[in-house]
């Protein structure tokens, strides 16, 4: 673990991350349980995100799915102060409303693993059709040999120093539907 420099802010992190399991079981049954996580993984006491797009890639079924995305200027991503996980129609609603999440929920394609594309190039690619600006990105395997991908603009000056933690937190998108 590297050396933190703003303990304060580190413990606030961990804190609000520590929730989502436990909001993540309060919402067993919808199907968007992803764009929620999403939500609190890019939100300010999370890690600060500007936009984050999540999609998986299925080489059994040759198909590169959008799941959900979030992007910090468009309205849902504020809240207004309101729970969304206490009040998940509204969510649902507003991230329905999202352009962001809905062109990220358009992109189905072949997938990058079974057709042996470079996944670096691939990425890019996709980035760029949804107009990052400087995207970084995690993969991870999940479960049925599926492959997650978490493509993802920082805001400006965000310790890095905490990525650790986002490689981790990632996974909770394992235990989500894929709607």
């Amino acid at each position: 673990m590297k050396p933190m420099h703003d303990l304060s802010k580190h413990n606030a992190l961990l804190r609000y991350l520590n929730q989502i399991p436990r909001k993540m079981v309060a919402l067993h049954g919808r199907d968007n349980v992803a764009a929620f996580v999403l939500y609190d993984l890019c939100h300010e006491n999370g890690f600060n995100l500007v936009r984050a797009a999540y999609l998986v890639d299925n080489p059994d079924f040759n198909c590169l799915k959008g799941v959900a995305g979030i992007h910090r200027d468009e309205k849902h991503i504020h809240g207004n102060g309101t729970d969304f996980w206490q009040d998940p129609d509204l969510y649902t609603k507003l991230a329905a409303d999202s352009l962001f999440n809905r062109r990220t929920r358009e992109i189905e394609q072949e997938s990058i693993e079974r057709n042996g594309s470079q996944e670096k190039k691939a990425i890019a690619a996709l980035a760029h059709q949804l107009d990052f600006k400087n995207p970084e990105y995690y993969s991870w395997k999940m479960r049925h040999d599926n492959k997650g991908f978490f493509i993802f603009d920082r805001v400006n000056g965000e310790l890095k120093e905490l990525d650790e933690h986002m490689n981790d937190c990632i996974h909770f998108f394992s235990y989500c539907p894929i709607a």
